[in-house]
């Protein structure tokens, strides 16, 4: 005869294998169909009572050299006059990344920066027109480089950010996954395990800190959970497509869920008093002022 509790260990462990395995595929799921995007315009009538979402490392943000590179090695193998072009939009696509990695640039600051690059354009023109080529000669000289893009070395930095982008994939699945319902937050952290967060007495907001990281992660930014007295309780950093999630997110945390217990062992019995000729129960008096404050 087979042990009834053996038989249970092997059944709970089927049951995390397959729990893993449903993990991986919606997963899968999630990258193949935008990462969740394109689901979450596909969906009109929300039924589900929860969402999951995805915080990645800012190793995600990546995939722009990781597709110019690919698709410039490709143009330049079939152009090679267009190498100057193409290597061009390689280094500008490799520091509009290395800025958003490096720097936090948020509304304020774009609008200071912008401010700066128009100044100094119109400074330049100014005095371009009366014989001052100072800036003139800067970029003179910065175009003068001629900076060109060799196929071997499109494809070897295409597959190298390839690598980092895939370690940022498989991090998001073991560590930056999120469900949130009406009653609480869930994290699973792989082998850590599972976090639960209770909603009550907690505020959420969304706050994009970057705007280039906003850019890249198509509306990422930070989920915010806040006590009454505005303390930070929880920060989910780049959190992927979170500016389109945020209607739908916003209709949950505003949800209620009531939960009766009313299980033998703490009973809750409500009684009628009436009024007759039968002797008062002082039990039933007590219950009747109790319910009378209350």
């Amino acid at each position: 005869m087979t042990d009834p509790k053996s038989n249970g260990i092997v059944a709970k462990f089927f049951a995390w294998v397959w729990g893993r395995l449903s993990g991986v595929v919606s997963f899968l799921l999630w990258i193949v169909t935008g990462f969740g995007l394109l689901g979450q315009f596909g969906k009109k009538d929300y039924k589900d009572d929860e969402v999951i979402l995805y915080q990645v490392t800012k190793a995600f943000f990546l995939w722009l050299p990781m597709i110019v590179s690919f698709v410039s090695a490709a143009v330049v193998h079939y152009h090679h006059q267009s190498q100057i072009t193409c290597a061009w939009i390689f280094i500008i696509a490799n520091l509009y990344v290395m800025l958003c990695i490096l720097f936090n640039i948020d509304f304020l600051r774009l609008i200071i920066v912008t401010l700066v690059i128009g100044f100094t354009w119109l400074l330049s023109s100014f005095l371009k027109n009366h014989n001052i080529l100072l800036f003139s000669h800067i970029v003179n000289y910065i175009t003068g480089l001629n900076p060109k893009l060799d196929t071997g070395f499109a494809m070897v930095w295409g597959w190298a950010m390839c690598i980092l982008w895939i370690t940022a994939l498989i991090h998001a699945f073991g560590y930056g996954r999120i469900i949130i319902s009406p009653n609480g937050i869930e994290e699973w952290h792989f082998g850590l395990g599972s976090e639960i967060t209770d909603r009550m007495g907690l505020k959420f907001g969304c706050r994009y800190y970057d705007l280039l990281e906003f850019g890249l992660g198509a509306g990422a930014g930070t989920l915010e959970a806040r006590r009454n007295d505005q303390s930070i309780v929880k920060q989910y950093h780049n959190v992927l497509f979170l500016f389109f999630w945020w209607p739908r997110l916003d209709e949950i945390l505003h949800q209620r869920a009531t939960i009766i217990d009313n299980t033998q062992k703490d009973p809750v019995d409500v009684e009628d008093v009436h009024h007759g000729h039968s002797a008062p129960n002082p039990a039933s008096h007590v219950a009747a002022v109790a319910t009378t404050k209350s």
